[in-house]
């Protein structure tokens, strides 16, 4: 498919800007922390109809990490957290760290390949309770009952009025079903972030609903401690990303102790390499949370606010990320562009 007249414009845009020298210069003397969730090969069935903001094609990534190895100097977080310490950042340097949420079984299979092979090490913040299971995230799960029911349109009826019974406005997850293909993924992300809206206890049910009507064949969504261990004995880390994955916000602060003791505790148990870092499932956090963190000898937490980290005194607490997706970064012109902060 073509570009639109807004992605010939970007596109021109970020193949000048990518000769100036202010583009990278600007992060002189700051931390970029890159947030990736999965690295899809480019043949993935059904590759068009997933959240574009969850995944980078292999190529892309390769790309990228490539294109940071030149231009900035990538570490991890103990390495981070030793110059922090010591004050042995040098001002004029460029740094990243790269971050993965969630574990995706296809973190091991190509994200990690290409890792190893540059020598680069990367964070993996695991919700533990996935770890070697079956057990889907929801979106991922809707988007695989709605991807059937797009092939079975004796699904449809039955879908819609799931969906409506639940909360979700039935005409307005519809529109999916007349969308191009290569259009689906991102009317995905919209229904997704309707979803997001409900309770929590909405969507459960809506999910629960859906699957008792049009169930999934078993599969494997996320690594298994095995391949955990493997990636931890090359230098790949592990952090915290919950244990059910549950939205700290929408839960209460026992909860979230609870959450907390359970991740810490099997991620000790599995004796694999950590960091002393959180990662807020789905980004979502506040004072009171924050609050809790340090009981638990956290060094940092990661966000999912957009920006860079100075070098010195940063809000630890609430670190910065740059999240990275194949739409708007899978040639060098464009990932460039994306990673300057103070263009916007």
């Amino acid at each position: 498919m073509g570009l639109s007249i807004k992605g010939i414009i970007k596109s021109v845009i970020a193949r000048g800007l990518y000769y100036s020298p202010f583009v990278r210069s600007a992060h002189d003397g700051r931390v970029l922390i890159l947030m990736y969730h999965r690295v899809l090969p480019d043949d993935y069935p059904g590759i068009q109809t997933i959240q574009p903001g969850m995944y980078v094609a292999a190529k892309s990534f390769e790309m990228q990490m490539d294109y940071l190895s030149e231009f900035y100097e990538i570490i991890d977080f103990d390495l981070y957290f030793n110059m922090l310490d010591h004050g042995t950042f040098i001002s004029g340097k460029r740094y990243c760290i790269i971050t993965f949420d969630d574990g995706w079984l296809d973190n091991y299979h190509y994200a990690y390949p290409i890792l190893k092979e540059r020598f680069i090490r990367a964070s993996i913040f695991l919700p533990t309770s996935y770890i070697g299971t079956d057990k889907h995230f929801w979106p991922d799960l809707f988007h695989g009952v709605i991807s059937k029911v797009d092939k079975n349109c004796s699904f449809r009826e039955s879908f819609i009025n799931i969906c409506g019974s639940n909360d979700l406005d039935s005409s307005f997850v519809n529109k999916y079903f007349y969308c191009k293909d290569a259009e689906k993924g991102d009317y995905l992300e919209k229904i997704i972030a309707r979803l997001k809206s409900l309770d929590q206890s909405q969507r459960i049910q809506l999910i629960k609903d859906l699957l008792a009507e049009m169930p999934l064949e078993e599969s494997q969504a996320v690594v298994s401690w095995e391949m955990v261990k493997e990636m931890s004995e090359y230098g790949i880390t592990f952090g915290s990303h919950g244990h059910t994955h549950s939205i700290f916000t929408e839960i209460s602060l026992d909860e979230v102790s609870r959450e907390l003791t359970l991740s810490l505790g099997l991620l000790a148990k599995y004796q694999v390499k950590t960091v002393p870092v959180l990662c807020f499932p789905n980004g979502d956090f506040n004072d009171n949370i924050i609050g809790l963190v340090d009981k638990f000898n956290f060094r940092a937490c990661v966000t999912t606010n957009y920006g860079v980290n100075e070098l010195y005194n940063p809000d630890i607490y609430k670190l910065n990320r740059i999240g990275v997706h194949d739409d708007v970064s899978n040639n060098e012109f464009l990932f460039s562009l994306h990673l300057s902060t103070y263009l916007r």
